[in-house]
């Protein structure tokens, strides 16, 4: 798929908001920003004072608060989990079982290592996006970067699996989809940026690779954010 200058920009506002306020249907469809954040704020409040009671011991709320706020800076980052409990005051095994419920209650996205061994990926430490971004602009903030990976990965989710490549923190592939395709993700992609892609994506025998920008850059490789 290609996309031109005059279809970029007619959209590029329209997925800056996107990128701000997320992707709740009632937000989406608010005509003022004021409405918007209002609407978000809520969404938060109701998850803690009524999904909480329901889903989990109301004993964790605190914990799941101080963790929420912890993960926020950590977007896009692989989660040091024994950092995370010492923070925290609190074990590992608690820690997981936190990080476990915001999975499953859909406040969080966490990505395995690819690998082709399923143990390894099991294993493997994680990266920790928000399952919304309008949710995550309401706990704490991000910078743009931060922003925009964590949007990509929630359009991306909708094809299927999603993993991230990392070798000893030298060599980092963003994600990979369906353990076929690699996708580098940047707010103003450059050749450098594909070269290394390309290269870390044929020794690990995928597919198909694409440097994704938010910025339009007209070349074979890559493509613009709203595309995905």
């Amino acid at each position: 798929r290609s996309i031109d200058q005059f279809v970029f920009k007619k959209f590029e506002s329209e997925y800056d908001n996107y990128l701000q306020y997320g992707g709740f249907p009632a937000v989406v469809t608010a005509d003022e920003t004021s409405l918007k954040t209002e609407i978000l704020t809520n969404v938060f409040k109701s998850f803690f004072e009524k999904d909480i009671k329901i889903l989990s011991d109301y004993k964790d709320v605190k914990d799941l608060r101080d963790l929420l706020l912890l993960l926020v800076p950590r977007v896009g980052s692989m989660l040091d989990i024994n950092k995370l409990s010492s923070e925290m005051g609190i074990n590992r095994v608690k820690l997981y079982s936190l990080l476990e419920f915001l999975q499953g209650a859909f406040m969080i996205r966490l990505l395995p290592k690819f690998s082709r061994s399923v143990d390894k990926s099991v294993a493997g430490g994680k990266k920790v996006y928000f399952s919304d971004t309008g949710l995550l602009n309401i706990i704490g903030k991000v910078n743009g970067s931060q922003l925009l990976e964590n949007s990509l990965i929630n359009q991306l989710a909708e094809y299927g699996h999603l993993s991230f490549y990392n070798y000893r923190n030298t060599a980092e592939i963003d994600v990979v989809l369906n353990k076929e395709i690699a996708f580098e993700i940047k707010t103003k992609g450059i050749d450098s940026d594909y070269t290394k892609l390309e290269g870390l994506s044929e020794g690990l025998k995928l597919k198909k690779y694409f440097v994704v920008s938010k910025t339009l850059v007209e070349k074979n490789g890559f493509i613009s954010a709203l595309q995905i």
